[in-house]
């Protein structure tokens, strides 16, 4: 008996002396000064915990806040695309206009399939992230005897929602539609509108004042849905007015909350009839970049129209804070403004530039300088645009098939050229 307690109490100091050491050895490390951090950069570096809000925060442990500043995300991400290269170009045969999103493991293709050719549909495919591997494919909208074929879609994300305008037409009417799916691998249509959200004449029917449907602008606000469509006009000349029709939706799309004429040559001296534009909304603003004529002439045709890149900011009702000309050759076109993206305080667009066209991606500041100008493809087509915080996805098709039952025409592919971030 008294040897185990003997046992009992050695064992207790060797313990105690272990623990003792490892006190003393912790006591000589030097803790963390807090009081010496004094910025968000100190913080984050002090391996604090970062609050992923915009713009980030990092707290310390006796409470302090610390906000990273928009010009220091946007340093980092400046030093980020800097070093953009291609990872990877990938393939949809009988595949046009795809549109892009991605979330974190996952890229969803949307786009024109004419696998039968007459007989279009509007499908999906989901891949992994680096699009080594499909996961689903599945069609969404097909060719009906009331409506027509499905023939341009636009689409736009709110992170958990992708939220699609498309146009059918029978080559007569066309027809402007939304629906809404989970991004998930079941992709499922969890709310559509039924009937046509709007009728108007179908491509190249179209007199002045006429809505046009193809190419539909989707937008994302924090509480309803965009989609901006374009009033025609007989000329794309200087002095012809530059109007865009825009409704606004519950997140359900069973409710039109508003419906307004956006008339950018009154608000930003835009110039010539509407073109194919695209807009996004940041951090309490709406943003909306569209073409506009930039020299004296008569002009017919889109795309023979000499152009410039017209970037305007709107606040929460619409009204204009500020507007830029991006351009800086006036005798170059530069049209058909389908990808936009802004991502830290830059702002991303891809468009067709030039006779012979080519694709480029060009990438601005916030005060809208341009940083950097890559060409996608040397072709023209269409480009649409999606960026996460490691790589940014364009997707491209030269052809986009039949534009109404009867028509004959070529047999396109949609490209997806992955972008990896370097630095």
């Amino acid at each position: 008996m008294n040897k185990l307690i003997i046992l009992i109490v050695v064992i207790l100091i060797i313990a105690a002396g272990i623990g003792a050491f490892f006190i003393l050895q912790k006591s000589d490390l030097p803790e963390p000064q807090v009081e010496q951090i004094t910025n968000f950069k100190d913080c984050a570096n002090a391996g604090y915990p970062v609050l992923q809000t915009y713009p980030p925060q990092c707290t310390t442990p006796d409470g302090k806040k610390f906000t990273e500043s928009p010009e220091q995300e946007e340093d980092q991400t400046i030093s980020k695309i800097s070093n953009l290269s291609l990872l990877k170009k990938v393939e949809i045969v009988n595949g046009a206009r795809p549109e892009v999103v991605a979330t974190r493991d996952h890229l969803f293709v949307v786009y024109r399939d004419i696998s039968t050719k007459h007989t279009p549909s509007f499908s999906v495919r989901i891949y992994d992230k680096d699009m080594d591997k499909e996961i689903v494919y599945k069609k969404l909208v097909e060719t009906s005897t009331k409506y027509g074929m499905p023939t341009d879609i636009r689409v736009a994300s709110d992170g958990k929602y992708l939220y699609a305008f498309y146009e059918q037409t029978d080559g007569s009417v066309a027809n402007l539609f939304g629906a809404k799916y989970t991004l998930n691998d079941n992709f499922e249509r969890v709310a559509y509108t039924s009937e046509p959200i709007v009728t108007a004449p179908a491509w190249r029917k179209e007199e002045v004042g006429d809505e046009v449907l193809n190419d539909p602008i989707a937008l994302v606000a924090p509480n309803s849905i965009f989609v901006i469509t374009r009033i025609y006009q007989e000329s794309s000349s200087i002095g012809t007015p530059t109007i865009y029709r825009v409704r606004e939706f519950t997140n359900d799309l069973k409710t039109k909350l508003s419906q307004f004429d956006l008339n950018l040559s009154d608000l930003a001296g835009a110039e010539g009839n509407a073109r194919q534009a695209s807009a996004y909304y940041s951090n309490g603003y709406y943003y909306m970049i569209a073409p506009t004529t930039s020299k004296s002439g008569s002009y017919a045709i889109d795309m023979t129209t000499p152009s410039d890149l017209l970037l305007v900011q709107f606040d929460k009702d619409w009204k204009i804070v500020k507007y830029k000309n991006l351009s800086e050759n006036h005798d170059d076109i530069e049209t058909f403004i389908t990808g936009f993206k802004i991502y830290k305080g830059l702002f991303l667009v891809t468009y067709r530039k030039g006779k012979p066209f080519v694709a480029p991606l060009n990438i601005y500041d916030s005060n809208f300088n341009l940083l950097l100008s890559k060409i996608i493809k040397e072709e023209e087509g269409k480009s649409a645009l999606e960026i996460t915080d490691d790589r940014i996805y364009v997707g491209f098709s030269g052809g986009q098939g039949p534009q109404y039952p009867s028509q004959s025409s070529e047999t396109p592919k949609a490209e997806i050229y992955i972008f990896e971030f370097g630095g």
